[in-house]
């Protein structure tokens, strides 16, 4: 995904190429995100404790909630 970023950026960032300030900007923040993803898809480990968190938050809210009376 990135490459692909890359390329669009470097060869369509002329005035001649048709795409406006707006795609441009799009296209970058695509690429900027993609490096998140890319830096968490390196670390399954962290995903995995992160996920796990967030699963055990949503279950305990649950629980909770269903308790509460």
């Amino acid at each position: 995904m990135s490459e692909t970023v890359d390329s669009i950026l470097i060869t369509c960032n002329e005035p001649g190429c048709g795409l406006t300030e707006s795609e441009l900007l799009a296209a970058k923040e695509m690429d900027s995100s993609s490096g998140l993803v890319e830096y968490f898809s390196s670390r399954p480990g962290l995903s995995a404790a992160i996920i796990s968190i967030a699963a055990a938050s949503i279950g305990l809210a649950v629980f909770i909630l269903k308790n509460k009376n």
